[in-house]
């Protein structure tokens, strides 16, 4: 990872390659008027000095100061989930670095209404360039996930670089799509649910011990899957796994994976994909559909369980709330919540009864831990 890391962090110390990267850009979202990237002062830049145009702004993950000044949490998350979906599938000019100091929210200038968001992109040091056919097959590939086409979602991952579609399919997506839940951990979530809702206990060492082994079949399949992708595809992972948990902290308000979807049909030039017959497009439109219901659901019961206090504040959130100004991981904040699982208690575990099977949230969560080290740590994973 570090060998295949080590150019783009050579180019992110040359402040002149990070100037002419904001103006490219700027010039690839300036159809989105809710995206400012600062103006670059080329009479006071060099290799070793950036000097760019000055812009005040809320930070991205501040879901208090945001509402305090009447910002639409749902329209922010769809606006940044949506400008790095058209990087992904329509420019493949990638920001590979989207953390919560990178993002800025400030009144749009170009709006008459007084709290219309405006996004204000920094930072464009690291960067990833995705070539024609790579855009292409990820588009396809993304259909076809959508569809359960599993011989196109071999195809198309195999066409990326990457033997292991389901696993692919599985880390782009960010939910379970193939993952048979293993017994031993329906069994640990039977067991807790028994206890009561308010209640906290202490794992068996055998129930520790299984919880642990999940958890490290899942990190070493995960590695596995790192190490094997080509570089270009490292660092759209690490995009997609910080907008993702940008819309975590956000209170996900918007259903990520319709959108992405969307934009993956939706050509450069607003002309759609084909698809290969009628029935594919409306097996996708239907997919979505019901997916989108499905997420609406579940957020709807999520809810209303969380104010009657059976579900506590989202860890995500909570994570992103304390991420520090430098850009530094979460990791280390969700790692001091969910190694709990193994230590102490079931907190995790009973955290998620409302969602439409507590034992696919439940190990998304714990599969959520290893990617944020992927994503907040690339020099150490």
């Amino acid at each position: 990872i570090i060998r295949q890391l080590r150019p783009q962090i050579e180019l992110e110390l040359d402040f002149e390659n990070e100037g002419r990267n904001s103006e490219a850009c700027a010039r690839d979202l300036k159809h989105l008027q809710w995206i400012h990237v600062p103006r670059v002062h080329w009479h006071l830049t060099s290799k070793r000095l950036l000097t760019m145009e000055f812009c005040e702004g809320i930070r991205i993950n501040d879901v208090e100061a945001l509402s305090l000044h009447g910002y639409n949490l749902t329209d922010v998350s769809e606006k940044f989930i949506r400008a790095f979906a058209h990087q992904i599938f329509h420019t493949g000019f990638v920001h590979a670095d989207p953390h919560p100091g990178n993002i800025l929210v400030r009144k749009s200038p170009r709006s008459s209404r007084g709290n219309a968001a405006q996004l204000v992109l920094l930072d464009h040091g690291f960067y990833q360039v995705l070539s024609e056919s790579t855009r292409l097959n990820l588009r396809r590939f993304w259909i076809a996930t959508v569809c359960r086409d599993r011989v196109a979602m071999q195809r198309h991952s195999a066409l990326l670089g990457i033997e292991n579609y389901e696993l692919l399919a599985e880390a782009l997506m960010q939910r379970l799509i193939f993952t048979k839940i293993p017994l031993e951990l329906k069994e640990i979530f039977n067991e807790s649910s028994k206890r009561g809702r308010s209640k906290t206990w202490k794992l068996t060492p055998q129930q520790d011990q299984k919880l642990k082994s999940i958890h490290e079949y899942y990190k070493s399949e995960l590695n596995k899957l790192m190490h094997s992708m080509p570089r270009d595809m490292f660092l759209l992972f690490r995009n997609m796994f910080l907008v993702s948990m940008l819309n975590y902290a956000l209170g996900r308000r918007v259903d990520r994976y319709t959108l992405m979807a969307r934009s993956a049909i939706k050509g450069p030039r607003g002309q759609s994909i084909s698809f290969e017959s009628l029935r594919q497009r409306f097996q996708f439109e239907y997919s979505l559909w019901l997916a989108s219901v499905s997420y609406k659901f579940t957020q709807l019961l999520q809810t209303i369980l969380r104010l009657l206090g059976y579900l506590p504040d989202q860890i995500a959130t909570d994570a992103f709330k304390q991420w520090s100004p430098d850009g530094a991981s979460a990791s280390s904040v969700l790692e001091g919540r969910t190694e709990k699982v193994g230590q102490t208690d079931l907190r995790l575990v009973t955290d998620v009864k409302a969602d439409r099977s507590c034992y696919d949230l439940s190990l998304q969560r714990l599969i959520s831990k290893m990617r944020t080290r992927v994503c907040g740590k690339p020099a150490t994973s």
